[in-house]
């Protein structure tokens, strides 16, 4: 329960951040989007006609979710020693800075629902 718990929180904060772009729990989302960005990057672009845009690619973010399936690799593998060496117990500062980091937005989510009212 308390890893689901984390997986909420992260997917939580990185969906606020990224105004819903972004969903972390997930590879396979973010290694497709990988993919595509890639295509765009090598794609040769042979015409300059008007009525065909060029295909660019978006570095940003093809930056960040690279970044983001390193450390998911680095979590993986950090997680799996804390694991063996410590057990659950790995896992509790990891929840607790997921809900420093969460309680901004929720923050904001509540101030901006009493406003409303």
């Amino acid at each position: 329960m308390l890893l689901r718990f984390i997986m909420g929180l992260q997917n939580a904060v990185i969906t606020k951040l990224s105004q819903a772009e972004i969903r972390t729990t997930r590879l396979t989302g973010m290694v497709t989007d990988i993919g595509i960005e890639l295509g765009k990057l090598f794609y040769w672009n042979r015409t300059k006609r008007d009525e065909h845009p060029a295909v660019r690619a978006n570095s940003w973010r093809l930056y960040l979710l690279s970044k983001l399936v390193a450390f998911f690799f680095a979590g993986g593998l950090l997680g799996a020693l804390g694991f063996k060496h410590v057990s659950y117990v790995a896992t509790v500062p990891l929840a607790l800075l997921l809900v420093v980091m969460a309680s901004m937005p929720a923050t904001d989510d509540l101030a901006a629902m009493a406003n409303r009212r």
